[in-house]
């Protein structure tokens, strides 16, 4: 006799696997629990590095905007010194 611990059906254009044994179901509900689980702090650590990587990439920015002023200014101060303005 062969026996089967699951079984495929197709639901519209969807194959869908069923469980045939009853005890298996905890097991394959608690280890799909836990991949989602898993993926989901993937997924948020994801938009955390994301967050952050922009973050940085402002703060750089700023910086450099601070910098552009900063070079600006000591040129305008170099000119007015020289009085060749």
């Amino acid at each position: 006799m062969k026996r089967r611990l699951l079984r495929v059906e197709t639901q519209g254009d969807v194959p869908r696997i069923e469980l045939i044994h009853d005890r298996l179901v905890g097991i394959v509900r608690d280890a799909k629990e836990a991949r989602r689980g898993r993926e989901r702090k993937l997924a948020e650590q994801a938009k955390l590095d994301e967050a952050q990587r922009l973050q940085r990439e402002r703060e750089g920015e700023r910086l450099a905007q601070a910098d552009d002023r900063s070079a600006g200014a000591t040129v305008g101060e170099a000119v007015c010194a020289s009085g060749s303005w």
